[in-house]
């Protein structure tokens, strides 16, 4: 099976070889994945096809989050084992209320997480990567070569066959913008960056 990192999208098309989209509320726009929330949840953006992510990475770019709002809107960047779901077997950023949910999931139980305050500088990229074993972290940089770790986690499920996913949905009264994501897994620009 293909290591995540060799899932690349600059998101200048609507790639459907590499992604499923919702018909909805999800398309390429600009050189940028647009997901725009839904009071169903339904919709986003998952690969086509499970990666391999040992010793393996997921590196996306986050422009914007949805705007507060009313504080119901929530936002979900994820890896699973299942496609579509980002609380079963998951590593997780969710976005709500200015803050960040930094989460995972194993057997669709909630085990960890930690909540910083929302930064769109110092949040901007966001890596799932495996250090070792099953070891995982969930990484933030303000530019893809100073990553502050936010969270490790020692899944206990396979990492040999997950998914990438996105999505944003919203449970109140609220008028959305959009879930802004770029560059996914684009060239890192030193090799000390791609591995620690």
């Amino acid at each position: 099976m293909a290591l995540m990192q060799t899932l690349t999208d600059d998101f200048a098309t609507k790639d459907t070889t590499k992604w499923t989209w919702s018909a909805t509320n999800a398309t390429a726009s600009g050189g940028q994945c647009l997901i725009t929330p839904t009071s169903s949840y339904v919709g986003g953006i998952d690969s086509n096809v499970s990666y391999d992510l040992t010793g393996s990475y997921a590196m996306i770019e986050v422009p914007a989050f949805p705007a507060i709002g009313n504080g119901t809107i929530e936002s979900y960047i994820y890896v699973t084992t299942v496609k579509g779901n980002a609380s079963t077997n998951a590593l997780r950023i969710l976005h709500v209320g200015g803050n960040l949910g930094v989460e995972w999931f194993s057997g669709g139980s909630y085990q960890a997480g930690v909540y910083p305050t929302y930064s769109a500088t110092n949040h901007r990229w966001i890596r799932f990567r495996n250090t070792t074993g099953s070891t995982c972290v969930i990484e933030t940089s303000p530019d893809k070569v100073t990553w502050t770790t936010q969270l490790t986690a020692n899944v206990p499920w396979s990492l040999t066959s997950v998914y990438f996913g996105a999505y944003a949905g919203y449970y109140g009264t609220e008028t959305p913008t959009n879930l802004t994501l770029d560059n996914f897994n684009p060239p890192t620009r030193t090799a000390s960056s791609a591995v620690g």
